[in-house]
């Protein structure tokens, strides 16, 4: 089980899968952080890239997350990565983990949970998500560390920066309670 603490409080609901209410959508899509065009690998304590395309602007900037979370697919496409990307990407331990769409499944919260201690212990750590990671700044939002960064894509916008701070978790965690339905 996943026990994460919020201001104190301990969410036990994310041991269980979470489905994002149809009601929520646009709540989900609306920007979490602020757009970036650039980032360095030094303005923040831990780095986290989601999206296969957000993870390939990084590294052709030079800029190498500590952890990246890709569903091999951009826009519904597959992704495709050049041969220099995939040759940063070597470096990487893999996990892979199962999170369909519009769900945030336990085992992608263990996952996710798991890259964080890796990464806290000096691995570099790509995390491969067979469905789709579109959701996994929530559980970003709550595992790092204060004054991490977690980057995501925003489609026709661009790079969308959120630093980890008490604030951000509350947010975080009152959509969670508000959007998502605990499963069974």
């Amino acid at each position: 089980m996943v026990d994460v603490f919020v201001r104190g409080e301990l969410i036990p609901f994310l041991a269980h899968d979470l489905r994002l209410k149809e009601t929520c959508r646009s709540t989900a899509r609306k920007l979490k952080g602020s757009l970036v065009g650039k980032l360095s690998n030094t303005e923040h304590r831990m780095l986290v890239s989601i999206g296969d395309r957000v993870t390939r602007e990084l590294l052709a900037q030079g800029v190498k997350p500590d952890i990246c979370v890709i569903d091999l697919r951009e826009q519904r496409s597959r992704a495709e990565y050049p041969r220099e990307s995939l040759g940063e990407l070597d470096l990487y331990k893999v996990k892979v983990c199962n999170n369909p769409p519009g769900f945030i499944t336990k085992e992608a919260w263990k996952s996710f949970l798991e890259s964080v201690v890796l990464a806290m212990n000096g691995m570099k750590v790509l995390l491969i998500v067979n469905g789709e990671e579109d959701l996994i700044g929530y559980p970003a939002a709550l595992l790092l560390p204060m004054g991490s960064v977690f980057v995501y894509g925003q489609p026709r916008l661009g790079m969308v920066k959120v630093t980890i701070t008490p604030d951000v978790r509350i947010k975080v965690f009152r959509e969670l309670l508000e959007c998502f339905t605990p499963l069974d």
